[in-house]
């Protein structure tokens, strides 16, 4: 799920979607795979019920991070914390997985720049075809189907690709699958249900809505540029503007035959 989110985020222009808010959506993502895993309770406080790795490197990484500074803390305060270069580490695991791949290109000759160019576009426009689907339902989801559309709202994507009047209906589907739960976190967590699966994607999704509130208030869905540090891959957030030129639902551009995206970073 971490690595759809990412694959949606990326532009073919070179700049990336949802620079503030990607994160929490990710973080989001690790929890409630944990939680599904027994690994975690994230009900009120995180709780920790098993700190075995599960095989999966991220979630392993996000596990011990839990362990070290998030268990019996709100799930929302875990997921609003800093983790510096999870994006890129996700980044880094599709590029192993030949998805996408890091060049360096010089701007007016002179300055260094790297951007992420997609190399497996079947691969993001099923993943676009999955969320179009899912915007354009009007019944009932399966578990997976709820906590993907959740977590695209949570990110902001659902702004940045359903853009516009025609993206309107889009936009307020998912939304409502994301806030189609109880109206705070604590409620969520004191009202467990027959659904268990149901009830967990409550809890982190508000959970996750919670902590990216403050990144919606600083700048728009839709941020400045990613911009990737040429010797170590990090990328830095900039709110200082917001644009709106997404991708609409079945539009799917390429650029010399791939998408070309994340920005870059002037030394």
């Amino acid at each position: 799920m971490g690595e759809d989110l990412v694959l949606l985020a990326l532009r073919p222009n070179g700049t990336m979607h949802a620079q503030q808010k990607l994160r929490f959506a990710l973080s989001g993502a690790e929890l409630l795979l944990l939680a599904e895993l027994g690994r975690l309770d994230p009900a009120g406080r995180i709780r920790v019920l098993d700190p075995h790795k599960t095989g999966d490197a991220l979630l392993d990484a996000a596990l011990a991070d839990i362990c070290k500074r998030g268990a019996g803390r709100p799930p929302q305060a875990w997921i609003a914390s800093a983790r510096p270069g999870l994006r890129e580490r996700y980044l880094e695991r599709l590029a192993g997985k030949g998805v996408v791949r890091l060049e360096e290109h010089r701007t007016l000759g002179l300055f260094r720049v790297n951007r992420w160019h997609v190399l497996d576009l079947g691969r993001v426009q099923q993943v676009r075809a999955r969320l179009d689907a899912i915007a354009a339902s009007t019944g009932e989801l399966t578990p997976d189907q709820a906590a993907f559309a959740s977590l695209v709202h949570v990110a902001g994507l659902d702004e940045a690709l359903y853009p516009g009047g025609h993206g309107a209906q889009a936009r307020a589907r998912l939304r409502q699958i994301a806030r189609k739960r109880p109206t705070s976190a604590s409620a969520a967590a004191a009202v467990p249900t027959q659904d268990p699966a149901s009830w967990l994607l409550s809890v982190v999704v508000l959970a996750s809505l919670d902590a990216a509130a403050p990144a919606s208030v600083l700048s728009g869905p839709d941020s400045f540029p990613a911009q990737h540090d040429v010797h170590h891959g990090v990328a830095h957030d900039h709110n200082t503007h917001h644009s709106h030129n997404g991708l609409g639902p079945s539009h799917h551009h390429t650029d010399h035959g791939g998408f070309d995206a994340g920005g870059g970073h002037h030394h």
